[in-house]
């Protein structure tokens, strides 16, 4: 096993077992792996509480322009909570503003960087017509543990830092809560863009921007990590910023936070190509902030575009004859919204083709009869200023007229390929652009002697029946499998993992509505261990042989036995049309006493029913037919 996967184990296990020796509540299942386990709905339902009884119209300072101090009571930490607004002097009282979130480095508080500089920050966000807000956060981190010099990519020193997480639990618990109580508040008072808010901070700030920015992605727009790269690049939630537009600064003077930004900003754009901006600028870790400010506020106030339709990244593989391959057209959508200006327009392109161009909403356009392709879908929207920003969605559509390799997708370890749905019994989880350190995901296997080089780990953290699985073809995790009607076989190598014991793998096609088409159960030989390293080259090529009657949507789903920890490992899945059948051949009448007619199962019909048969003629073959 790895160097840097038996750290971050370590790394786990340290939180883990500190925070149950500090606190009567300790840390559960964490959205985060470097935050608090506080459910992100919860949270977001008691700030949303919380507004709705304090924020009163009648208020002296309600709607108030200006830089204000205010203070709520928060029940968490028994006192009054200080927070603070600073509402540009431009604003007309009722047009929707753009909102941007500031979070304070360590050791400061709401105040401390937007009086610095003779109020530099507050004048920069008057100056561009922004609503700024800053938070406390209760004395703690906004949710994140991670602090200097645990920066991305150096685990040592996360395990380090992490070690003293037991003290700092409720506070972190106080300072998200209040986060997110100082958000929902502002939002209960002032129109805000909902498409134009924006996460910045710096230092500690910077770690609570990739923090509150991932486990909330809802509330926005984008982020501003200052001098911050206090995140981890595994059980992180990558694929939450994969819509979102980051603007990443950095001093060149900054030390062990410089090395951390290059680090993260290189992983961010080349690895998994989030939109991401990076600048560095002279100065130390704190001499930075000053001089990244005219450029975040530029970054904020550029027209934003959000494409809403299609709802997701996706893919659609259609198995058919040729000629009988039709994806649907793509319709595309987007929001556009301009600050201080106005939308001129809003192309749409599909790769480098410009597809439509509309000046007024609503901003739609459709792509006819598209062709299997993998299409880079965008939407770039300008102001009357000349100033643009674009959003960008993936979409591929795959004519196979024979076969497909799924496992071609399986090139990542610690990841779900993008299609895939799988589920241990308790954690589903969707093909994504995350690094996952346990649970359901992809192995990739080192050793010479081997099967496959990656692999499904499927797993069953419960005893149930099809409790652990792995499915393509579901809308949740955005695939589409459609086969024409004809004979499949479905060729896959499945192997044990780490029990000595053999346990049957179901392997099914279904319906979309979970209708089961054809099952076959298939009990690995082979078990590999709990290491990537180990040697199973025994893993030999299973055939699974069905039929498809009727032109549709599917899903191939493997699933666990019965019991607890009846995990394998899925390392081969290739799906092949022997035959497709004509829909509508014949009618067939069973009068005749020398012709027989079977269903697939091998039982004989008196009068069948739609779909595929077996006829039986004395002196020929039997004959597979359909029955419309």
């Amino acid at each position: 096993m790895n160097h840097h996967r038996t750290l971050l184990c370590g790394f786990v296990a340290a939180l883990s077992i500190l925070s149950h020796t500090a606190s009567a509540q300790s840390l559960g299942e964490r959205d985060i792996v470097f935050g608090t386990d506080l459910k992100a709905e919860t949270v977001v339902k008691k700030a949303k509480a919380l507004a709705k009884r304090l924020v009163n119209p009648k208020a002296a300072n309600y709607r108030a322009r200006g830089d204000q101090r205010r203070t709520y009571f928060f029940s968490d930490a028994n006192k009054d909570m200080p927070y603070r607004v600073c509402v540009p002097d431009s604003w007309d009282g009722q047009s929707e503003m753009t909102m941007v979130l500031f979070l304070h480095g360590g050791w400061n508080d709401e105040s401390s960087y937007l009086d610095q500089n003779d109020k530099q920050l507050v004048k920069v966000a008057n100056k561009y017509g922004v609503l700024l807000v800053s938070p406390l956060g209760a004395d703690g981190a906004f949710g994140n543990f991670l602090r200097l010099p645990a920066t991305f990519g150096h685990e040592e020193e996360m395990l380090e830092i992490m070690n003293d997480v037991a003290g700092r639990i409720q506070e972190n618990y106080r300072s998200e809560q209040d986060v997110v109580n100082v958000i929902e508040l502002v939002l209960a008072e002032y129109p805000v863009n909902r498409s134009a808010m924006y996460v910045m901070g710096h230092s500690m700030g910077g770690g609570g921007t990739w923090y509150i920015g991932a486990k909330y992605p809802d509330y926005w727009h984008g982020l501003l990590p200052i001098s911050g790269p206090f995140t981890m690049k595994r059980d992180y939630p990558w694929e939450r910023l994969r819509r979102k537009t980051i603007f990443m600064t950095e001093g060149l003077q900054a030390g062990a936070s410089l090395s951390g930004s290059r680090d993260l900003y290189n992983f961010a754009k080349n690895e998994i190509n989030l939109d991401i901006t990076y600048k560095e600028v002279q100065g130390d870790h704190g001499g930075m902030f000053p001089a990244v400010l005219e450029d975040c506020f530029k970054f904020m106030t550029k027209p934003t575009v959000h494409i809403t339709s299609p709802a997701a990244d996706s893919i659609h593989i259609f198995i058919a004859p040729k000629e009988e391959i039709a994806f649907a057209d793509i319709a595309l959508a987007a929001d556009a919204t301009a600050h201080n200006s106005q939308v001129a327009k809003v192309d749409f392109y599909d790769g480098k083709k410009l597809i439509d161009s509309k000046t007024v909403a609503p901003y739609e356009a459709i792509i006819t009869t598209p062709t299997s392709a993998n299409h880079t879908l965008r939407a770039v929207v300008t102001d009357n200023n000349g100033e643009t920003s674009q959003a960008t969605a993936i979409l591929k559509d795959v004519a196979a007229s024979r076969s497909y390799n799924f496992t071609q997708s399986f090139t990542l370890g610690d990841n779900v390929p993008q299609g895939w749905y799988v589920c241990n019994g308790k954690t589903k989880r969707t093909g994504s652009i995350n690094f996952y350190s346990d649970g359901p995901r992809i192995l990739h296997f080192t050793s010479k002697s081997r099967g496959f080089e990656y692999g499904i780990m499927v797993q069953s953290v419960v005893s149930r029946v099809k409790a652990g699985w792995a499915k393509f073809g579901t809308t949740d995790a955005g695939s589409k499998l459609t086969l024409h009607a004809g004979h499949y076989a479905l060729k896959y190598k499945v192997c044990n993992w780490n029990q000595p014991e053999f346990k049957p793998v179901t392997i099914c096609i279904e319906h979309t509505n979970g209708q089961e088409v054809a099952s076959q159960t298939y009990t690995p030989t082979v078990n590999i261990g709990g290491d990537e390293a180990s040697k199973f080259s025994a893993v030999e090529q299973q055939t699974f042989e069905f039929d498809i009657a009727e032109t549709a949507d599917y899903v191939i789903a493997f699933y666990t036995d019965g019991l607890r920890n009846s995990d394998f490992v899925l390392g081969q899945l290739l799906l092949q049309a022997l035959s497709f059948e004509t829909t509508g051949i014949r009618t067939m009448q069973a009068t005749s006493n020398s012709t027989k007619i079977y269903d697939l199962l091998g039982r004989q019909c008196v009068q069948p029913r739609r779909g595929l048969y077996l006829i039986s003629t004395p002196g020929s073959k039997a004959k597979k037919v359909f029955r419309p």
